[in-house]
């Protein structure tokens, strides 16, 4: 029989908040008994800010499988835009083989377990997930990216990609991911992993913060040793 809804709140009311937030990280309630337990960790000054932690440490797939009911605060802090916004179906290991196969190199294991569970899509408000026939290696031999293979596109709404270079060496089969600006042309290491870049971004866009700000320095002194390396216009030499 359920639980009755005045004697979970009692019973809820009764316990510890650390109590609380075990419970509420452990999984396994109702979705009546999630409402209650939410509602008194309201009143206790404990917003979904402060317990956001526990979707957090899931393993991978079940992290994702949740960001896919959540959403992202606007100005106000209030939740309102879905933190993912599906544009194509959930692909398969056959699929995947063909890419890897077209592009000449494995894919980052978080990035296919990503599109095996979620499908391409819109993660983080503005982060185009690639689907697998839209990732491509950039073809620029001047370029020290030249052959980093993009697989997250119109990062920030700007034009800009997330790469990978295939001569990383992979550690459990990932590789490095590196956020590659076009304005200016600079680039910046942001995670050790695709799987970590969907975290840390997700967690960063919860709290109202800009992930990407944190490497705006790299950017900027990447484009300026790239800059300097280029031959000088006929009208700079008069400077």
């Amino acid at each position: 029989m359920p639980a009755n809804p005045n004697d979970l709140r009692r019973r809820y009311q009764a316990l510890e908040t650390p109590e609380l937030l075990d419970l509420h990280r452990g999984g396994g309630l109702t979705e009546e008994a999630r409402a209650i337990l939410e509602e008194i960790l309201d009143t206790r000054g404990l917003g979904w800010q402060q317990r956001d932690d526990w979707w957090l440490q899931l393993d991978f797939e079940s992290f994702l499988r949740h960001a896919a009911t959540l959403n992202l605060p606007d100005e106000y802090g209030d939740l309102v835009d879905p933190l993912f916004v599906p544009t194509g179906q959930p692909v398969d290991d056959a699929e995947i083989q063909a890419a890897e196969d077209r592009i000449g190199t494995p894919l980052p294991k978080g990035y296919k377990l990503f599109l095996k569970v979620m499908g391409p899509g819109c993660w983080c408000r503005a982060n185009d997930v690639a689907a697998l026939d839209d990732v491509f290696a950039f073809d620029e031999p001047e370029w020290e990216l030249n052959g980093f293979i993009s697989i997250v596109q119109n990062v920030e709404g700007v034009g800009d990609h997330l790469a990978f270079n295939p001569a990383d060496p992979q550690v459990e089969g990932d590789r490095a991911m590196y956020y590659c600006a076009h304005d200016p042309r600079g680039y910046a290491r942001v995670a050790d992993s695709y799987e970590i870049w969907a975290r840390e971004c997700a967690a960063a866009l919860r709290q109202g913060q800009d992930f990407y700000l944190q490497f705006d320095d790299a950017v900027y002194a990447k484009w300026k040793e790239y800059d300097a390396r280029q031959p000088k216009k006929w009208w700079q030499f008069w400077r």
